[in-house]
């Protein structure tokens, strides 16, 4: 019997080119994959190193900063100490030097809080809203009592999955802006409420401030972006940036409602720990 031939060529010897054809581009793909391989190590440890340079950097440029802004406000106690020996415009003076002193020491401070939250690997756990609310509502005692605002509370009492420092920090964030916003009204209103849905829990905070214009809802999130005039609501302009960043990195989101002269609502939406199979709740501390 003839041999039998593919195009011409024997089919044994056919066989045989196309496996050493399929070893041949097996090996290429292995080469080449182990080559990505070490490159993507490597480009990560270049980037280690980097953020690690930055951050020591960072923290370098904060500390080195914080002391002679210490060294003004120091400077500014003047206003006290030597009150009846200065005029008004020196008085003036100095408070604005105690103003700006301690407006850069926060946003130093909340810049710093924004470069350990980015880098932070959250530790999602199951906690609860009254217990976190609770816990910020106690941190801002001194606040509440010095504009006689009384919180009205309607908390879902269902667990959510987050990172306790995240969902206390976001928390937080949306109690200072409220209280600063409606500060100025009579009476200032501060309102934390909820409603469970079927995967997620959101939480609510509400002021009666002076509001904004919902096309400008984006920019609010964004770190530096103002829609007041310093003068009028003092802040970094990254107490809110520093919110949507803390609930990226729990997987929830944080939006707004709002309208100028009606006050503005944020809303904070985080799993269930129930649909997503946590354990037991734990404390805040």
């Amino acid at each position: 019997a003839e041999p039998i031939e593919v195009d011409g060529v024997p089919c044994l010897l056919a066989i045989s080119r196309a496996v050493t054809r399929a070893v041949e581009a097996e090996r290429e793909l292995h080469r080449l994959n182990t080559e990505l391989e070490s490159r993507v190590q490597e480009r990560t440890m270049a980037l280690q190193r980097a953020n690690a340079e930055l951050e020591a950097f960072a923290y370098s440029v904060a500390h080195d900063l914080k002391a002679p802004l210490r060294a003004l406000d120091g400077y500014s106690l003047l206003i006290d100490e030597q009150a009846d020996a200065l005029d008004d415009d020196s008085r003036g003076h100095l408070r604005q030097i105690r103003r700006a002193a301690r407006q850069m020491t926060q946003l130093i401070d909340d810049l710093l809080a924004y470069a350990r939250i980015e880098r932070r690997e959250p530790a999602l756990t199951a906690l609860r809203w009254p217990a976190l609310v609770a816990h910020v509502l106690d941190h801002h005692r001194a606040d509440l009592q010095r504009l006689g605002v009384t919180p009205e509370l309607d908390v879902p009492d269902e667990p959510v999955l987050a990172d306790t420092q995240s969902a206390l920090l976001a928390l937080r964030n949306l109690v200072d802006n409220a209280l600063k916003f409606a500060a100025g009204r009579q009476p200032p209103v501060l309102a934390i409420g909820g409603q469970v849905l079927a995967s997620t829990v959101t939480l609510w905070v509400r002021d009666n401030g002076p509001g904004f214009d919902m096309k400008f809802h984006d920019r609010i999130f964004r770190i530096f972006q103002r829609l007041h005039r310093a003068e009028d609501y003092p802040g970094t302009g990254v107490g809110l940036a520093l919110t949507a960043k803390a609930m990226e990195r729990m997987g929830g989101r944080v939006w707004a409602e709002s309208q100028p002269g009606a006050g503005a609502t944020f809303y904070l939406a985080l799993p269930r720990a129930s649909a997503a199979g946590a354990g037991a709740p734990e404390s805040v501390k």
